[in-house]
């Protein structure tokens, strides 16, 4: 799959998770054409995620509290 995206557009792809599942992540431009080649290769699921989005957040309530009370 990593080879499949890696020739149809994607500028980057690296395996992950624990094994067993068949995942790899890819950075690409041209999501269509790099998402029906791996169609085509037999990928199943597509997770897709905003360049925009906020990322994860750590909350540590009590450093909040103290931070507001100065």
């Amino acid at each position: 799959m990593m080879k499949v995206a890696r020739e149809n557009g994607a500028l980057a792809a690296k395996l992950a998770g624990a094994g067993g599942g068949g995942t790899i992540i890819a950075l690409i431009l041209e999501p269509e054409r790099t998402m029906k080649a791996l169609k085509e290769a037999g990928a199943e699921v597509f997770v897709e995620l905003a360049p925009d989005a906020e990322g994860v957040m750590i909350i540590d309530e009590k450093a909040e509290k103290e931070y507001a009370t100065k």
